[in-house]
């Protein structure tokens, strides 16, 4: 172990995160990112018993075993998003207000970015330079709806 690396192997310097797929591979398997290796249904994390290994196209060799979640999980999802739906905590929210936390999730992406462009790049294959260009244009689309949603308020009338 480096001094530029935790006990888990994962780079502690914020300029060498995910350079190679070790280090995707240790920081996949760093208990501080519990969320690759659960499904996230209705605020809870979830343990399965099925996981689906992922094997890097560049190299043909396997980096992570990610959650299988069968039809009872995706079941519990639906649900989840429906029951959420339903009772108004998000369509009860104005535009603006949902627009604000489409926002943050671009930010939270643009603040991961390198990351999840080496993760996007080790599962799929595509460089990182695409990766983050894909990742950069989802950050871009989520801010301008989010702008819209301070721009339109619902009382536009109906489309001819």
């Amino acid at each position: 172990m480096s001094a530029n690396q935790d006990s888990s192997g994962y780079p502690t310097d914020p300029t060498k995160k995910l350079q190679s797929l070790s280090d995707v591979t240790n920081y996949l398997k760093d208990p501080k990112n519990s969320c690759y290796r659960t499904l996230y249904i209705f605020g809870q994390y979830v343990q399965v018993d099925e996981h689906l290994g992922s094997i890097c196209p560049a190299n043909n060799q396997k980096f992570h075993q990610f959650p299988h979640g069968k039809s009872i999980h995706i079941d519990a999802a639906v649900d989840a998003a429906r029951a959420v739906f339903l009772e108004g905590s998000w369509t009860k929210l104005t535009a603006k207000e949902r627009g604000t936390i489409v926002s943050r999730v671009a930010d939270l992406i643009e603040k991961e970015i390198d990351n999840l462009a080496a993760l996007e790049a080790a599962d799929v294959g595509k460089p990182v330079r695409q990766a983050k260009m894909t990742l950069g244009g989802a950050c871009f689309e989520g801010r301008y709806f989010a702008e819209m949603g301070s721009v339109l308020d619902g009382n536009q009338g109906e489309f001819i």
